[in-house]
């Protein structure tokens, strides 16, 4: 069952809870929701926990404001604040993919809530880095064309390209237009911000993440709390789907 909470800003964000144990907050990625984590089959690896699923604003069944400020980093952290809160959670755990990942690793970085933090397919310094940072004008001129078609009902879905169709099938452009555009604006944050055990977990595929790690290999070896694991021959989306490579390092770090 989906429940209901109002951030700080009055945005009514969505999610779900299952299980018992100590919290751990599900962050996903973009174009995904909170249904993600079950489809995948994440949830059932762990059933230790009182898992607690969010869908961001902008995405799936939260409010999807048409203000671009209401995108900044410090809107989603309240948002996952104020979901604890309803929860009657006082600390929890963190698990995030890609854009869910941006934003645990800012929490990770401003709370002291955070027990532990795993974070896929994201890594430390800005928001949005490598080829996806150079794209994001040409990505945004192109969402706002299709935005502005599905607006008007005139969508000539037929004619677009495979990832046009991901684009259209699954994102809220208007919302996302301002997600990517506040991300390359979004707080950068180094190995030393990091408050509590934290895991970055990358496919060696997914080459913008391995080449951002790597300038930061000097400072993420010199904090005790952090750990880096590489995955030989995992791509971008395989680091979240292909549970059976990624799950044996998340759950003897959760574990340790």
């Amino acid at each position: 069952m989906t429940l209901y909470t109002r951030s700080k800003d009055g945005t009514k964000i969505a999610y779900k809870v299952t299980g018992e144990g100590p919290a751990i907050i599900l962050l996903h990625g973009g174009g995904d929701t909170k249904e993600v984590w079950f489809d995948s089959g994440w949830v059932d690896k762990l059933k230790e926990f009182k898992i607690i699923a969010i869908d961001a604003r902008g995405s799936g069944e939260s409010d999807k404001p048409n203000d671009p400020d209401s995108y900044w980093i410090a809107d989603l952290r309240w948002d996952i604040y104020s979901v604890a809160d309803a929860c009657n959670v006082d600390d929890f755990s963190l698990l995030g993919f890609s854009f869910g990942g941006a934003i645990a690793k800012s929490i990770a970085a401003k709370s002291r809530r955070v027990n532990k933090a795993v974070i896929i397919g994201h890594t430390f310094g800005a928001s949005a880095y490598g080829q996806f940072v150079e794209e994001i004008p040409v990505i945004r001129e192109r969402w706002k064309f299709l935005a502005e078609e599905q607006h008007h009902s005139v969508l000539d879905y037929g004619s677009l390209s495979k990832l046009e169709r991901f684009w259209v099938d699954n994102y809220h452009l208007p919302s996302w237009i301002h997600i990517i555009t506040q991300m390359a604006n979004w707080e950068v944050v180094e190995p030393g911000d990091i408050k509590c055990p934290l895991l970055v977990v990358i496919g060696s595929g997914d080459s913008d993440s391995v080449k951002q790690s790597e300038k930061y290999l000097k400072d993420i070896k010199e904090q005790e709390n952090i750990y880096l694991e590489i995955i030989y021959g995992l791509d971008q989306l395989e680091q979240f789907s292909k549970i059976d490579k990624v799950w044996p390092r998340v759950e003897r770090f959760l574990k340790s």
